[in-house]
């Protein structure tokens, strides 16, 4: 499986900062793939130094913002939208997905600036969805897998959802 790299267009909306800030400013711990995760989580960086940036998977908050249509037809795209949340320092960048025959693994990443120590964030928050169509070429049920940081912590989570291919 060789994972395709799509550079995502998306709505990006600037709203007055929430209560969440603290988690979207990258306060969370480098997370690095287990060998039994899935390889497209391998171009994830730890958090970078001081007046650097690094390419982390991108925060989704909670499983609300991943969209997924229950059925498809084979051969034909299925759209699938994911929302993430950034602002400050952090910015969009690179979306993966992995096709198998019967599944999907998606993963969005951001890129990530640590201020240097006088340098600081801007306080927004930005809600940006990314679409990505997935082909599946083969009918019966399939899997699509969204990897993201969810809220409060940051630990990476996954969204399966099944697909019914006709």
């Amino acid at each position: 499986m060789i994972p395709t790299v799509h550079r995502a267009w998306h709505r990006c909306a600037i709203v007055a900062l929430a209560p969440m800030a603290s988690w979207q400013l990258g306060c969370s711990q480098p997370t690095r793939p287990l060998p039994s995760d899935p390889p497209v989580l391998g171009l994830e960086q730890p958090m970078p130094a001081p007046g650097q940036s690094a390419l982390r998977i991108a925060n989704v908050g909670d499983a609300s913002g991943i969209v997924v249509p229950s059925a498809a037809k084979a051969g034909l795209p299925l759209q699938v939208t994911v929302t993430t949340y950034s602002g400050g320092c952090i910015s969009e960048d690179t979306t993966v997905v992995a096709m198998q025959p019967h599944s999907a693994d998606v993963v969005p990443y951001q890129r990530w600036y640590q201020p240097k120590q006088n340098e600081g964030c801007t306080m927004e928050l930005r809600v940006d969805r990314r679409q990505v169509d997935v082909v599946f070429d083969q009918p019966g049920i399939a899997t699509v897998r969204v990897f993201g940081r969810g809220a409060p912590d940051g630990s990476v989570v996954t969204v399966s959802r099944q697909v019914f291919v006709e």
